[in-house]
């Protein structure tokens, strides 16, 4: 039998009040269920299991919903509310960040060739508090203004930051800042990197309304960022639009997507399309569930680049494993992070004139295997909703979600073929692959052909009146009507084993094959009931074929 005492009752009725006086006052039935307590004998025992489980749950609702802050001088105060605050933190001082803002401007012929040999420029320290200091300086506000932000554990004058402006340097006349927050973005504390990126994107908006007061444009201004340098560039942008300025352009080299990906986020601590005039981003490491990847794979911006998909990149081995333990333990390792990198290499190869990476609109895309790389996406219509991935993006009108297609190795730029093959109506249901090499140039372009249908492409059925089809990348520029008005194709058929093991027809007949490269031209080779046989005996020889710009 369960006995209750007058001093349990204080006690209870004592930690009610003690809950209620460091936490606030506690909800209404929580004091009614606390007058009941302080009553002896009529008391069970179960409303005294109540009280104290109201006391704990508010208790911890309070722990998990509390706010924090702190304030820095100038840059005004943090706040840490909401919920999980209690896995959030606000950010560390400036003191000891110790952000610093890296001026590198363009020294003529002379300084050029120096960094084709590998002599670094020298840079100038900016001061975000200083307009004086700033006016001093060799930033010049009638330039265009670059500034880059490294990610996670990078480094201002860290490989990728150092390749990203020298070719900003290379390619024009320019202001190149580059942040170094790497104190602030060190691991191995992911979670204290973010709520450190607030800071530094304040200390960021002080230096650019600084640059628009000597006279900048802000239209001139563009932020790269990587990774989670990306978040902190959308950050900055909000802020200086707080301070009455929006700026021109900011590129998100595939935004970091652990802890940004959350609906509901504030806009104003995390990239999205209103924080410049233009916002252009480059996903290669997104996932579709929350441990598979360190991008995100959700649009953000004016215009989304998704090059061959947005999530793993050809080339690269990265694993579910990687993604996951960073997720857990907040340790990366360079090894996984192959495709997250890709953006930055793809945007450098942007820079280049000679480059472009053409983006097609793809709507109601469900599966970028099934419908892009089998070219069912690859066309511009009237040439207005195809976009250009990196440096030149403004230039074109393309918007919304666009992809396209890279090499699998450096320069990942090239040119995106697509090849068709018309299956004759008269050849019988097979199954098997059918491999294209296209040869030009001195080279030779691959493509694995199959049918977008979603059963024959899952079962690799070949049938009467079918359409195989597929986009590869060539060499840039390699395939043109004045490089190569003749082509030659080499085709392969291998076949697949039926049900039971039963070996299916070991020929494919076709009527038609047409290339189409990515400025619509097009070749041709034209007849009826071609058969493309697989032997054994031969080694499988493929078929040669010729094509011309001669419509069928």
């Amino acid at each position: 039998m369960f006995v209750f005492s007058l001093s349990s009752a204080l006690i209870y009725l004592a930690a009610a009040r003690l809950a209620s006086g460091l936490l606030g006052e506690p909800p209404p039935a929580l004091s009614e269920e606390v007058a009941r307590v302080a009553m002896p004998p009529e008391v069970q025992p179960g409303n005294i299991r109540r009280v104290l489980d109201q006391v704990l749950s508010h208790m911890l609702f309070k722990h998990r919903s509390g706010r924090k802050s702190v304030c820095y001088g100038l840059l005004g105060c943090f706040h840490v509310s909401g919920k999980l605050a209690h896995l959030r933190s606000v950010p560390e001082s400036p003191e000891k960040l110790e952000t610093k803002f890296y001026l590198y401007t363009n020294g003529g012929p002379e300084t050029r060739e120096q960094r084709s040999i590998g002599v670094e420029d020298e840079a100038e320290m900016l001061d975000y508090f200083s307009y004086q200091k700033l006016s001093l300086s060799h930033f010049d506000p009638t330039k265009p203004t670059k500034i880059l932000l490294h990610g996670y554990k990078g480094r201002g004058d860290g490989t990728n930051a150092r390749r990203i402006r020298n070719a900003f340097l290379d390619r024009e006349n320019v202001n190149v800042i580059s942040v170094d927050w790497s104190n602030g973005a060190k691991g191995p504390n992911y979670l204290r990197a973010v709520a450190n990126a607030e800071l530094v994107a304040r200390q960021m908006a002080r230096l650019i309304v600084e640059m628009i007061a000597l006279g900048a444009n802000p239209k001139d201004i563009h932020i790269v960022g990587f990774s989670l340098g990306a978040q902190v560039a959308g950050m900055a942008g909000g802020e200086v639009q707080k301070m009455g300025f929006k700026i021109g352009r900011i590129t998100g080299l595939d935004p970091a997507s652990f802890t940004f990906e959350r609906a509901g986020l504030d806009a104003d601590k995390r990239l999205d399309l209103t924080d410049a005039e233009f916002v252009d981003v480059i996903h290669t490491d997104g996932s579709l569930i929350w441990s598979d990847g360190f991008g995100l794979l959700a649009p953000v911006g004016h215009v989304d680049f998704y090059p061959n998909g947005g999530q793993d990149q050809p080339g690269c081995k990265d694993s579910y494993v990687g993604a996951l333990t960073f997720q857990l333990t907040q340790n990366m390792n360079s090894t996984h992070l192959c495709s997250h990198a890709r953006a930055v290499d793809l945007f450098i190869e942007s820079l280049d004139p000679s480059c472009q990476f053409l983006a097609f609109p793809c709507p109601g895309l469900r599966q970028y295997g099934r419908d892009f790389t089998h070219g069912n996406c690859f066309t511009c219509g009237d040439g207005s909703s195809c976009g250009e991935m990196g440096i030149k993006a403004p230039q074109r009108s393309g918007r919304g979600a666009l992809y396209l297609a890279t090499r699998a190795t450096k320069p990942y730029c090239g040119q995106q073929i697509r090849t068709s093959v018309e299956i004759s109506p008269s050849s019988k249901l097979t199954r098997g692959t059918m491999y294209l090499q296209l040869h030009h140039s001195s080279t030779v372009t691959t493509f694995e052909l199959s049918s977008s249908r979603l059963g024959s492409q899952a079962l690799d059925m070949i049938s009467g009146g079918q359409e195989l089809s597929a986009i590869a990348v060539a060499n840039a520029h390699s395939i043109t009507s004045e490089k190569t008005p003749i082509l030659y194709a080499a085709l392969i058929f291998r076949p697949k084993t039926g049900p039971a093991g039963v070996i299916t027809s070991q020929q494919v007949m076709l009527d038609r094959i047409t290339v189409t490269n990515q400025d619509k031209q097009r070749w041709y080779f034209c007849g009826g009931n071609t058969t493309v046989k697989y032997s054994n005996t031969q080694k499988n020889k493929p078929l040669i074929l010729k094509l011309d710009q001669i419509r069928c």
